[in-house]
């Protein structure tokens, strides 16, 4: 081998034996589904578009006041709770009416951080195309929940409006 091939090959070994002994890498840990959040409950949503993605997969909407607490913030339990009267909201808010389904359902997080996010949810509902949009909150046990739900109809609602809440979540 000529001393012009051989001159590149001892640069690298000696630049390698100049630099100081690198740590072992760490090994890597093939990805979970979902990183995990700190702050996060063990067996809890992790990330906002999980949360919604479980509130669709129901069967029905939340009536029980436990069922309604694993989605919504604690001031959504008396109006999502049915009485002898009947429900304040009185209709499946998940799709915006009293029959069909969310069809192609697609979950997107539009915005989101360590507080919380924006997820929006479009789908077809008797052939009609449909989205919502919900509002999640870290609550300070570190679960999420759902704060508002909207949708631009017709007709435009907002779901803290029709259970009778203040516009605007006290903290979460």
């Amino acid at each position: 081998m000529s001393i012009q091939r051989l001159t590149p090959v001892l640069a690298a070994i000696l630049l390698a034996a100049c630099q100081p002994e690198q740590p072992p890498a760490e090994p890597v840990s093939a990805p979970s589904e979902a990183p995990a959040i700190a702050g996060a409950p063990a067996g809890d949503f992790q990330t906002p578009e999980d949360l919604i993605r479980a509130l669709y997969a129901e069967e029905t909407i939340p009536v029980e006041p436990a069922t309604i607490r694993r989605f919504f913030t604690e001031e959504f339990v008396t109006p999502l709770t049915p009485t002898e009267d009947g429900a304040v909201v009185d209709f499946d808010y998940r799709i915006d009416g009293q029959d069909g389904a969310a069809e192609n359902l697609q979950v997107e997080e539009i915005a989101g951080g360590p507080t919380g996010g924006v997820v929006v949810t479009r789908f077809t509902n008797m052939g009609q195309a449909m989205q919502n949009t919900w509002t999640v909150c870290r609550q300070p046990d570190g679960r999420l929940r759902i704060v508002e739900a909207t949708t631009q109809g017709p007709p435009a609602w907002s779901l803290r409006q029709l259970a009778g809440l203040p516009a605007r979540a006290e903290g979460c």
